[in-house]
């Protein structure tokens, strides 16, 4: 544009030089107000080499409070054209003259004094910018205000070379929440035969004990509540500085209550044997209770064995090594467990015929109910790290929590007679849980709870990513309610006795302990924010 106004104003003024008669005016070989060439225009403008580029910025910005202060002109650090330097922190900018910072400078860490990589200096000198022309004015184009003939112009610092940036592992933000799908199994609880059978031609006297040779245990048949169920874990937590060395996190899981057990009946009649296998305190040999039996009685058993789980805590997370792709964390705080177990046993029958203790047309039902309740309450130790590579990740958490654990046993029973003309007669006794072992116990002792986790998976955004992970943990003393039932029992039994003569088996001769494990894999979200 402007060549074409200088282009239009010679001509005007070859045209006004014609018409006074003085001739055609030479026409100089580049127009005064013309831009001078790159090569004699020492100053930085927007279009050359010197001038402006676009910066294209960095993932993150450190705050300026932590960049190094530039020199400044006239002031104390200010350099003195024609001298040397001595160190001076990077700035990236230039004395007197405008430049910006080349495309893909990176700048220091700005997560963590750990992470940061040190900033160095260099030294420097400062190199003059030519002189002003001599036939150039302080209100030419492109001179600075001020500028007088023969001055410097200014001074310019070369753009010093800027550490690479360590990108962070915390992503998105201070803030973080998982949500884990759970498919875990526990390690099962031991119970005592509960229901048999056996050909129904086998004599009344032997009929279901454990020690004939037509008897069947019905069930159980192995370990119960040992195979794997869902659930679900909610943790999150943050960071309570900015430079993520100190936080809080907690989480919170639970595992669908398993339940294994088994009904079993006759028909009308009572065509197949039904007994309950027991160990007879009086005679101190296997014997067993007869529900139904062909012509005799008629009858039906229900076996429930039920198991929940529960777990949580909150915890400090001290950081103690970060590097660019991986971290180590120390972990102390405050861990729970809770596990609950219970069986039940229910009992249907009624005589066809004279079957002592029973008369005929008597019918009876029973309950035995052993509950357990495990609070564990300790405090918590423990590492976790990750290592990264590309958009891959793998880490693992180890932990071991040391306390005391609650023990709670629960015993009861109910049964409930009919006479012959429907009269009904109700005792809070059945027929495992007995004036002697039936109440509430319950006691203190030291337990260990130890756990370990390994997790891998894909970061999908800056602040999301999926993993797959297997978890194992260990609780060193525990009840279990199948474990607390007593096979030996005195079978001279009939409500409303409450006080049986002979020996008062089963008594309660205190808490029978184990220990418990869980594991199986998760699957997991993670955002931050």
């Amino acid at each position: 544009m402007r060549q074409r106004w200088g282009i239009g104003l010679t001509a005007w003024v070859m045209t006004a030089g014609l018409s006074l008669g003085q001739g055609v005016p030479p026409v100089p070989a580049v127009p005064p107000w013309a831009r001078p060439a790159a090569a004699d225009w020492p100053y930085p403008t927007s279009d050359s080499l010197e001038g402006y580029q676009r910066w294209e910025r960095p993932r993150r910005v450190p705050p300026l409070a932590r960049l190094p202060r530039p020199a400044v002109e006239n002031s104390p650090d200010a350099a003195i054209p024609g001298e040397p330097m001595g160190p001076v922190p990077m700035a990236g900018v230039a004395v007197g003259a405008s430049r910006a910072v080349p495309p893909g400078t990176p700048f220091a860490s700005h997560r963590s004094p750990r992470s940061a990589v040190p900033v160095s200096v260099m030294p420097v000198s400062v190199m003059p910018v030519s002189v002003m022309p001599p036939g150039a004015s302080p209100g030419s184009p492109g001179m600075p205000p001020g500028a007088s003939p023969g001055s410097p112009l200014g001074t310019v610092l070369p753009t010093p070379e800027f550490p690479s940036i360590a990108e962070s592992l915390y992503y998105g933000g201070r803030i973080w929440t998982q949500v884990e799908l759970l498919a875990w199994a526990g390690s099962g609880q031991h119970l005592p035969p509960m229901i048999t059978t056996g050909n129904p031609i086998t004599p009344q006297n032997l009929a279901g004990k454990l020690f004939t040779p037509e008897t069947r245990i019905l069930f159980p048949h192995d370990r119960v509540n040992n195979e794997f169920r869902p659930g679900f874990r909610l943790s999150g937590g943050g960071w309570l500085d900015p430079e993520h060395e100190l936080g809080l996190e907690g989480d919170f899981f639970f595992l669908r209550n398993s339940k294994k057990g088994l009904t079993v009946a006759s028909d009308a009649n009572g065509n197949q044997i039904i007994a309950r296998p027991f160990v007879n305190a009086v005679t101190g040999i296997d014997d067993a209770i007869l529900v139904a039996y062909p012509g005799l009685q008629r009858g039906a058993v229900d076996v429930q064995s039920e198991s929940w789980v529960i777990g949580g805590g909150v915890h400090a997370v001290l950081n103690g090594w970060h590097t660019a792709s991986g971290y180590l964390d120390g972990l102390v705080g405050y861990r729970y467990f809770g596990l609950f177990d219970e069986v039940s046993i229910k009992e249907f029958t009624q005589a066809l015929a004279a079957a002592p203790p029973l008369a005929a047309g008597e019918r009876l039902e029973a309950l035995d109910r052993f509950r357990t309740f495990n609070h564990f309450h300790g405090g918590v130790l423990g590492l976790r790290a990750e290592q990264r590579w590309g958009v891959m990740f793998f880490g693992g958490r180890a932990t071991v929590a040391l306390g005391a654990v609650r023990h709670v046993v629960d015993i009861s029973g109910r049964t409930v007679l009919f006479t012959a003309a429907n009269v009904p007669t109700a005792t809070a006794i059945g027929r495992f849980a007995l004036p002697s072992n039936i109440g509430r116990y319950q006691q203190w002792t030291f337990a260990v709870l130890p756990e370990v986790s390994v997790r891998t998976g894909v970061q999908l955004t800056q602040s999301g990513r999926l993993y797959v992970g297997y978890n194992w943990m260990y609780l060193s003393n525990v009840v279990r309610a199948g474990e607390q039932i007593e096979p030996r029992i005195n079978p001279i039994f009939r409500p409303p006795v409450t006080l049986l003569p002979g020996p008062q088996p089963p008594v309660y001769s205190g808490f029978r302990t184990a220990d418990y494990w869980l594991q199986g894999l998760s699957f997991g979200l993670e955002v931050w924010f």
